[in-house]
């Protein structure tokens, strides 16, 4: 994140009304950050989710309040949410420059804010940027309050233990750096370093060096403009989705799709030190022609798969870098646990939903439906504490418990709450089509301007096969959502159940056009493209839909960087078009990629039992890792979809309905498991099954 003007200008204080940790107006010229504490300090740091990359730290800013806070050595200058800002007493005046990111620029306007304490630290008269639209305001499911930049870590000699997931701040000239400290270029606003890549071009290994941009808030190797010769031999050309300040978060991913090149590496290293996560540098800006991407001047950025092995060091007064061995064991950290203990008692801060989410996020959902109860007691009007607690049931495969939780709310209250598509899909799968379409119905009634009140209305007529009905809900919805392109698997959905596998089509290859990613729309296509399956008008796809499917397939990967894609839907979506060598490519990759890096020891063989059954080998070690996964978690829908996967690979067709349903009763409203236990319920009804082992947990 670039400032289109100097840093010097970003010390302008608006004269806003001076509020906790607010200053007044200053001479900008005058305004300089001053640095109080000790030799030293260390801080924690937190992470979204046990295997999150990006890095949190807490920090006060003169109001008493705990805030975390981005760690970003990438952003050339602090920034606040408008929550924070508010809270603060600091409000945006007019424009004063832009903010230049990968995602695009954004105006910005700034304060200074008297103090900000980082552990033993405080700094006083530091510049925040303000009024940044599109800037994330959440880590996993806690607010955070802005990022923290180079403004105020040039301050320091800064060394990150990421194993460890510590902080440690330095005065300047207090820490010893070790032997592998090479130069490191500091401008003010960002760090550069050189980094050593190797490539093989014609079987012969190629090293060059590069300048990057030192950036924790960054994923891998990015390189912008003009690629030396050896790296543009070795480059592929494919789309994917760059996301970054000035990415609007109210827009699909469709809308932040660019063209880029992906270079294989063979090594890659700082100072002689390794960086073995980073096998590939995605590449930016490499034509002219083409529309630019982030800042001009941007030379690259080296981000967490590169540094998240090492202990990372920043000198930004003496202007070294270093990347040496972690001097701590490593300790997950997760930024839920902080706002349990933090947030608890913030003023204006952690509602009862708020508290039951962290507790459920850190495994404790026992805890957080004990929490979310005792709210009810109190406060049984409480909609988002009832509507919490009937999806911790049915998590937990309580089903009867979160319905009767549910049907004390209106239909209004149902579309208030996000909850009417799951309510009006569970009363199909529970047999009661028509109470879920009466219920839609009244829901569009109650809220004839909300857009998801039309998609359960279209979910229900679908089921009770009133087809123009659905259509045109799906169309009222398009309306209000402003977006001719909505919800084109329900369309396809719609088209497929009435024989139309040609209009079913039509809408999947639009969405593969649009968003090649989407590994849902693969299955999906996959499976109406089978000329063994039955439309509800007992009209099986003809025969030329396979090869429909095998082109828009062929277009759509060729179109991903195979380190990006859906590799598990890639490798069913494979098979089923008859291609067993990209599907074994993919499938390998997928293990890799997926199952290797799971956070959990069950969540690893629910991954590989994935996999297989998609692939459809070695089905009998697929079932034990599934039955193994489901011993520790029974209720979990992506569990049970796995073993209905599984079944219906073996041909056991009744079996693979019961788990498919199991699985979409847990998550009603979830798009592809109900496309599953539709598409299962009905096969079953239809086919005599091959074998039929015990039926799934409902």
């Amino acid at each position: 994140m670039t400032p289109r003007r100097t840093l010097a200008r970003l010390l302008v204080a608006l004269g806003v009304a001076a509020g906790p940790g607010a200053s007044r107006a200053a001479n900008p010229e005058a305004l300089r950050t001053v640095l109080e504490g000790p030799r030293s300090a260390e801080l924690d740091l937190w992470r979204p989710s046990p295997g999150g990359t990006k890095l949190y730290v807490e920090a006060e800013l003169g109001d008493g309040v705990r805030r975390m806070f981005l760690l970003d050595t990438g952003a050339g200058v602090s920034v606040l949410t408008a929550k924070a800002a508010a809270e603060l007493n600091l409000r945006p005046g007019a424009p004063e420059g832009e903010l230049v990111g990968l995602g695009g620029s954004v105006a910005y306007s700034s304060a200074v804010v008297d103090s900000v304490r980082l552990g033993g630290f405080t700094l006083h008269d530091v510049s925040f940027a303000l009024g940044v639209p599109g800037l994330p305001d959440q880590a996993g499911l806690v607010t955070i309050d802005g990022i923290l930049g180079n403004n105020v870590w040039g301050e320091f000699q800064l060394a990150i233990d990421y194993p460890a997931n510590v902080l440690e701040l330095h005065r300047p000239g207090t820490l010893r750096l070790p032997a592998e400290a090479v130069p490191m270029f500091f401008d003010g606003e960002h760090a550069r370093a050189a980094l050593t890549v190797q490539v093989e071009i014609d079987g012969a290994p190629v090293r060059q060096t590069l300048a990057v941009e030192i950036d924790t808030g960054a994923r891998g190797l990015l390189l912008s403009g003009p690629a030396p010769r050896p790296l543009q031999a070795a480059a592929r050309e494919a789309e994917e989705p760059i996301y970054g300040i000035g990415a609007g978060d109210d827009l699909p991913p469709s809308n932040f799709l660019r063209t880029t090149r992906r270079i294989p590496l063979q090594a890659a290293e700082i100072g002689g030190v390794p960086m073995a996560k980073l096998v590939y540098a995605t590449w930016i800006n490499f034509a002219p022609s083409r529309a630019h991407i982030g800042p001009q001047g941007l030379p690259g950025l080296l981000g967490h798969e590169g540094l998240s092995d090492h202990r990372v060091i920043f000198d930004y007064p003496d202007q070294r870098f270093a990347l040496s061995p972690p001097l701590r064991a490593p300790r997950p950290q997760d930024i839920h646990r902080w706002a349990l203990q933090a947030r608890r008692g913030r003023e204006g801060g952690a509602t009862p939903r708020d508290h039951a989410l962290w507790l459920a996020a850190v495994d404790r959902p026992e805890a957080a439906a004990r929490r979310l109860r005792k709210q009810l007691r109190q406060r049984p009007e409480d909609t988002e504490a009832r509507v919490l607690l009937a999806r911790l049931h049915r998590d937990a495969g309580q089903l009867d418990r979160a319905e009767a939780l549910l049907a004390a709310l209106s239909p209004a209250q149902l579309v208030d709450a996000n909850e009417i598509i799951a309510v009006v899909n569970t009363a199909w799968l529970r047999g009661a089509p028509a109470d879920g379409l009466r219920l839609a119905r009244a829901a569009v009634e109650a809220r004839p301007e909300s857009a998801e009140a039309y998609v359960a209305l279209s979910d229900a007529a679908r089921v009770l096969e009133a087809w123009p009905e659905a259509r045109e809900a799906l169309r009222e919805a398009n309306a209000l959502d402003q977006n001719p392109d909505g919800h084109l698997i329900r369309r396809a959905w719609i088209a497929s159940a009435e024989g139309d596998a040609w209009g079913a089509a039509a809408h999947l290859s639009r969405l593969l056009e649009l968003y090649p990613h989407s590994g849902m729309t693969l299955g999906v296509f996959a499976d109406i493209a089978d000329p063994h399956r039955e439309g509800a008008r007992g009209a099986a796809a003809p025969p030329a839909m396979a090869a429909v499917f095998a082109q828009q397939l062929q277009i759509a990967a060729g179109r991903i960087h195979l380190d990006d894609g859906p590799l598990d839907f890639l490798t069913g979506a494979w098979s089923a078009a008859g291609q067993p060598g990209r599907a074994e490519a993919a499938r390998t990759a997928g293990l890799r990629r997926d199952c290797a890096s799971a956070p959990r020891a069950d969540a690893g063989w629910n991954c590989e039992a994935w996999y297989l059954a998609l692939a459809g080998t070695d089905l009998d070690r697929a079932r034990g890792l599934a039955e193994r996964a489901l011993s520790v978690q029974p209720e979990r829908a992506d569990y049970l979809d796995t073993l209905a996967t599984l079944y219906e690979a073996e041909g056991a067709l009744p079996a693979s309905a019961d788990a498919a349903r199991a699985a979409a009763l847990r998550a009603p409203d979830h798009l592809y498991l109900l496309w599953q236990a539709s598409r299962r319920g009905q096969a079953a009804a239809t086919t005599a099954p091959a074998r039929a082992p015990a039926p799934a947990p409902e």
